[in-house]
């Protein structure tokens, strides 16, 4: 009932290919300032300058967003675990909860909570 009240426990992370990332990122204003400096480095004849900035900037660029799109893929793939998670409450009944790839007990959080209560 709670399923078709509420829907699915699950989220969803999408990944954008690494080429619309690189895209997001030279069209930053960092990357529009080192694009309108190059060119006018060309034009006051500081080519070799120039075209040393404009190397190390698309370089920066494109391996921030392979950074990116490899972080996305693994968060998506994390989020796509799936699992059956056991919870024994106090008074000994089973519940059996899905989406989680763990399993808890008594014990561990009787363990728990005495560790949180040696922070305070």
């Amino acid at each position: 009932a709670r399923a078709m009240l509420h829907g699915a426990n699950t989220i969803e992370v999408g990944v954008r290919p690494v080429r619309d990332v690189f895209v997001d990122e030279i069209c930053h204003p960092f990357f529009m300032f080192q694009l309108v400096a190059v060119v006018i480095w060309v034009l006051q004849e500081y080519v070799f300058y120039a075209v040393c900035i404009f190397v190390t900037s698309f370089l920066s660029a494109w391996v921030e967003s392979r950074e990116i799109w490899v972080n996305n893929t693994r968060l998506a793939e994390l989020a796509d675990l799936k699992g059956t998670l056991r919870i024994l409450a106090d008074g000994g009944d089973d519940k059996q909860h899905g989406g989680v790839d763990s399993a808890a007990t008594k014990n561990d959080a009787a363990l728990a909570s005495d560790h949180l209560g040696e922070q305070a």
